[in-house]
């Protein structure tokens, strides 16, 4: 007989010899039953769609659930690499485990139209796997098959190499990549690192901070474990990465880290998907998009089942057509993902369909509540169009900071809904717990910037944008800084120091006919008030026609500004504020505060924008500034109410100011 240790090592193999047994069973029923119906009626053949749902373990000691989790993973991933089989992801077939639902209402809930089930049972040397095909919308079973196995160390890899075999004649080349490989390889035979590496991924769901710390703690036990596993050393990359969107590392560190998984993961397997994926997210990450969407088109094409890939593909797909088909391809592929709803949610809602997008972040409250990102898309929500709720935006927010108050995403959203009630000394508290737990992040510097914004400190706000440029290791010439710098330049009165800076960093803008490919409408809307207030009116004329044809250019229905999306509308009053056409400008930002509810950062956004400057004193700029005042305070004082009554009020707050 075996030793627990080598039976606990034979295990890892064995997952991976049943996968391809099963695999070949599957392809074999669904894949060429259903090629040949549609075939001979002259259809073409459509993706077959399933659903692994977690084996049971039904082993006397009920020790196997490594086990059989192992196994359902190992065939989900492997069916994942097949592009002809929609696989539904993970986080959604696992939510079924040890629940005993109708498989017909899985297959509804899931959108597939197979489902695989199975047991483990493991007693001495003997395992017996059942594995069992069912039709999803009859509750059929199509295909079942028992596998009994006596194993040892001696025969197990000869196994594994017939099962693998006969895989590869059966699904021909057509239905495998581009390589005549197999599916899947071998990611470890050391089952504690195997262990170690489930639980890890695990942890990287809901994007909580110390969850994510404690998942980059368990790669580096896995590595330990068994420094020749490729998938360990990319999934840690990937970890490093989320730390720096929603935890405590610094950009350069984080850049470092990824980079040296990343190339010791290529090492080992340089065909690995999940090293091009992190890959891709280091390139994103450096500032090179391009280098970024060949590193996750290739991720894409060795997984392409995965949704958690098709996400970060969108965000660098070559148009916004594959992007937004990603984003929908992935929700469909894992419909209960914390992730892939809150993509599909936001989606929705850059289209302005508010009640679609609402619904999937109720869903996702609902389903997901350890998701802490999902009461702040909430808070998100409601405090901007069509709600503009700030008052219960703001309640929201921080009944999720009393919930978990070292959570980033939590931090910045009740900062930024502050800001827009004028909660100045909330955004203080904020600071103060950002700056001790996430010194380093990004996040806590630009808050700190629009902080000393609305402060009109600009001297301090000059200094965090050089240390945002330190974290991010980009430069002063970088487009994506330029907004800021004129923010500072002109709203200081620094007009000269403003034109010495765009001219030495950007100096296209000297060119009249250029087109400003690198610049946002909006960055070049400033430049033209820029050049308006030093009297170069020329130059300042260019400009403005160029920034009013990159706006109206995104307008979908030109005349009627109200069919537009609220982002188009708020582009479109910097096209009118630059024509000095006051009373379009104040007729359309009373409709987008009062008719479309969009009320977070409009009253900040009129008394900082220099675009405004030419009918700031006028009567009636003052009377409409005047409403939205009255609006705004309405809210406030329910929030400072809310906070009283709940005893979260503090004396000290009563000094501060709480109004702009």
């Amino acid at each position: 007989s075996v030793t627990a240790a080598t039976s606990k090592k034979l295990n890892v193999i064995i997952i991976s010899v049943l996968t391809f047994t099963v695999l070949f069973l599957l392809v074999e029923r669904i894949f060429f039953a259903r090629a040949n119906i549609l075939e001979s009626e002259g259809y073409a053949v459509q993706r077959a769609s399933i659903a692994v749902l977690p084996f049971v373990d039904m082993s006397p000691e009920q020790d196997q659930e490594y086990f059989s989790d192992g196994l359902s993973e190992e065939l989900l991933n492997v069916m994942a690499k097949v592009e002809d089989l929609q696989v539904s992801g993970r986080t959604s077939s696992f939510q079924y485990k040890g629940k005993n639902l109708d498989l017909r209402l899985i297959g509804q809930e899931l959108g597939v139209e197979h489902v695989l089930e199975g047991s483990v049972r493991k007693s001495g040397d003997n395992i017996r796997i059942t594995a069992q095909l069912i039709k999803a919308d009859n509750g059929f079973h199509m295909w079942s098959e028992t596998y009994d196995k006596v194993y040892s160390a001696e025969n197990l890899f000869t196994i594994q190499d017939e099962i693998s075999q006969q895989v590869l004649e059966e699904l021909k080349i057509r239905l495998l990549p581009e390589k005549e490989e197999l599916l899947t390889k071998e990611l470890t035979t050391n089952t504690d690192a195997y262990d170690l590496y489930l639980q890890a991924n695990q942890l990287l769901v809901n994007r909580r901070p110390q969850e994510i710390e404690n998942a980059i703690k368990l790669f580096n036990e896995v590595i330990e474990l068994d420094p020749e596993f490729a998938s360990a050393y990319a999934r840690l990359a990937i970890a490093y990465n989320l730390l720096s969107n929603f935890g405590n590392i610094s950009h350069s560190e984080m850049l470092n880290l990824m980079r040296k998984n990343i190339d010791r993961a290529l090492l080992i397997d340089g065909n690995l998907g999940w090293a091009y994926a992190a890959l891709g997210k280091y390139y994103l990450y450096s500032g090179n998009s391009e280098e970024a969407q060949i590193a996750l088109n290739k991720a894409h094409e060795l997984i392409p089942g995965d949704p958690e890939i098709m996400l970060w593909y969108s965000d660098v797909a070559p148009s916004i057509e594959l992007s937004e088909e990603l984003v929908k391809r992935a929700y469909e592929t894992d419909p209960y993902s914390p992730i892939t709803i809150d993509r599909k949610a936001r989606l929705h809602y850059h289209y302005d369909e508010f009640a679609e997008a609402f619904s999937l972040m109720e869903k996702n409250l609902e389903i997901n509540p350890e998701y802490s990102a999902g009461l702040s898309l909430k808070a998100f929500f409601i405090k901007d169009q069509p709600y503009g709720k700030l008052d219960e935006s703001f309640i929201l927010g921080y009944q999720a900071y009393l919930k978990e108050p070292g959570n980033l995403e939590v931090l910045t959203t009740l900062a930024y809904v502050s800001l827009d009630l004028g909660f100045l000394f909330i955004v203080d508290k904020i600071e103060e717990d950002m700056k001790k737990h996430f010194p380093d992040n990004i996040a806590y510097l630009s808050i700190r910037y629009d902080h000393m914004f609305h402060l009109e400190d600009y001297e301090a706000m000059l200094k965090l944008q050089n240390k945002l440029e330190e974290a991010t290791m980009s430069s002063s010439s970088d487009p994506q800084h330029l907004l800021r710098y004129l923010e500072i330049y002109i709203n200081a009165g620094k007009l000269n120091l403003a034109k010495e800076f765009v001219e030495l960093n950007y100096p296209e803008v000297l060119d009249p006919n250029s087109d400003y490919p690198d610049l946002y409408p909006q960055e070049v809307a400033w430049l033209s008030v820029l050049y308006d207030k030093l009297g170069e009116k020329e130059r300042a004329k260019n400009l403005s026609e160029a920034a009013c044809s990159m706006i109206e250019e995104t307008l979908e229905f030109e005349s009627e500004i109200e069919k537009e999306t609220a982002q188009n509308s708020f582009a479109y009053l910097d096209c009118i504020a630059i024509k000095k056409d006051q009373t379009t400008l104040l007729a359309l930002v009373e409709t987008i505060h009062f008719d479309r509810n969009a009320k977070a950062n409009l009253y900040t956004f009129m008394d900082r924008n220099p675009i405004y400057d030419f009918a700031r004193s006028s009567p009636e700029y003052i009377e409409l500034r005047k409403k939205i005042e009255q609006d705004i305070e309405g809210m406030r004082k329910d929030a400072i109410t809310w906070l009283k009554v709940n005893n979260h009020w503090k004396p000290s707050w009563e000094v501060h100011r709480y109004s702009y």
